[in-house]
């Protein structure tokens, strides 16, 4: 495997999943958005256009962390968020949740 978990101990950090390896990012997300642990950069995910009128994602690989942005939506505002999941993710163990809070206190989680 060229990325994740399994670089841990290439890259110092002992295959611990919370370790912050040298790209700045958890082990466990380098391995979830699949990004080199062993790289610098681990920055969000790039994405052109509104979800209302489409869009692309940015980058040659869809690699990245989670994109949050915000964007007009009718008479109000959309709270948007953008991520990538493992092919094998349900093997690999991981089950990824967005939550979304109004006060940063209570959350509402959105199981995908």
């Amino acid at each position: 495997m060229a990325n994740g978990v399994a670089n841990g101990v290439a890259n110092g950090v002992a295959n611990d999943p919370n370790a912050v390896a040298a790209n700045g990012q958890r082990n466990v997300a380098n391995f979830a958005f699949g990004l080199s642990p062993g790289k610098g950069g681990g920055g969000p995910l790039v994405f052109n256009g509104t979800l209302a009128r489409g869009g692309t994602i940015g980058a040659t690989e869809a690699i990245g962390l989670p994109l949050v942005w915000v964007e007009p939506r009718g008479n109000g505002t959309g709270f948007n968020a953008l991520f990538i999941q493992r092919k094998d993710a349900a093997l690999a163990g991981l089950t990824y949740t967005v939550e979304f809070s109004a006060n940063v206190s209570a959350w509402r989680p959105r199981r995908c």
